[in-house]
């Protein structure tokens, strides 16, 4: 499966997927990380992107999503 269609799968059927071992969570958080890597820069989307803590958490965690955190863009305006 590709990053576009990993990308707009929702939550619910990316957790079936990871349960059944169809998809690796690993899988999932690089598919992510490489859509906002592709189209931050024409969004500017996120002020700050950590993909290295998706990486350290990989293997010390007991649940298949040991990395995902929810973003939200800020409502204020600045200019650049």
């Amino acid at each position: 499966m590709d990053v576009n269609q990993l990308c707009s799968l929702p939550a619910t059927e990316l957790s079936r997927m990871v349960r059944s071992g169809e998809v690796s969570p690993v899988e999932v958080t690089d598919a992510a990380l490489e859509r906002i890597d592709r189209l931050d820069p024409q969004l500017h989307a996120f002020v700050e992107l950590q993909p290295d803590a998706a990486g350290d958490a990989r293997g010390r965690s007991p649940t298949p999503w040991p990395a995902v955190r929810t973003r939200a863009r800020s409502p204020v305006c600045r200019s650049r």
